[in-house]
């Protein structure tokens, strides 16, 4: 593997049930790369405030220690928990919270999106003056994904599912993302199968891992029994005959690759 740095994320599945089955949020991001014009999940890159002491005060449900045995690393597992709360609530929106005051109604959420994302005001300011303490229980890792290093850019990503209702108000932030849409996980991968509707390959094999289910807590409950069973993928991607070939871990001549 290259010794070129890559930057740990988050990436989380908002799941909810709709009238046809199971429905995932998904948004497009601006033609900024490194992934523009594509569906994706919300979610980025795990910032320094996600590790420190006032972010964790705010996690009641679980402790880093055992959100790191989860992801199987040695420590600061709960700042990829905590980053998909923070980008889920900057980027669309949701907040994932126990409780909130009365007077956080849609509108003063979306100015404090707003000023959040502006920079006038930081999310774990915002949380702490209001008392407001994340809700881990709905939130499962369900996959790990390494960017192949024949990428510039890469991220070390973990992807998460998380149930929601209709209480939670969405809304794409309108600048790093230009659409948002509720969607069924089968019908997003047929409208990436006919072009309309492009996608990558983590993004389509997560959204693969729901098609066996019918409903948000079959589902929850499945990808939980999955935890210890997930891998890390790491796509390798090479040229034969000038054109670009993809393997993943499980496909013929990947160890050879």
């Amino acid at each position: 593997m290259s010794n070129e740095i890559i930057t740990p994320a988050a990436t989380v599945l908002v799941i909810r049930d709709g009238e046809k089955g199971i429905e995932v949020f998904m948004v497009e991001r601006s033609n900024k790369p490194p992934f523009g014009n594509l569906f994706v999940f919300p979610g980025g890159k795990i910032d320094e405030s996600d590790s420190d002491s006032r972010a964790h005060s705010l996690c009641k449900s679980i402790s880093d220690e055992a959100a790191s045995t989860l992801l199987g690393i040695n420590n600061n597992g709960l700042s990829y928990w905590i980053a998909c709360v923070r980008e889920c609530f900057e980027e669309v929106g949701i907040l994932m919270s126990k409780s909130l005051p009365a007077s956080l109604d849609p509108q003063a959420l979306k100015n404090i999106r707003d000023q959040i994302n502006n920079k006038k005001l930081t999310f774990y300011d915002f949380c702490l003056s209001n008392d407001i303490h994340f809700d881990f229980t709905n939130i499962v890792p369900i996959s790990h994904w390494i960017t192949p290093e024949v990428e510039k850019k890469r991220f070390d990503t973990r992807f998460f599912f998380a149930k929601t209702d209709e209480s939670q108000q969405n809304d794409h932030d309108g600048w790093e993302l230009t659409e948002s849409v509720w969607i069924k996980p089968s019908d997003a991968l047929k409208a990436n199968s006919e072009g309309t509707f492009n996608m990558i390959i983590p993004t389509i094999k997560n959204l693969s891992l729901l098609l066996p289910y019918k409903t948000v807590a079959d589902a929850f409950t499945g990808l939980k029994n999955e935890v210890d069973n997930i891998q890390s993928i790491l796509p390798k991607f090479f040229k034969r005959d000038g054109n670009w070939i993809g393997l993943l871990p499980d496909d013929e001549g990947y160890e050879d690759a």
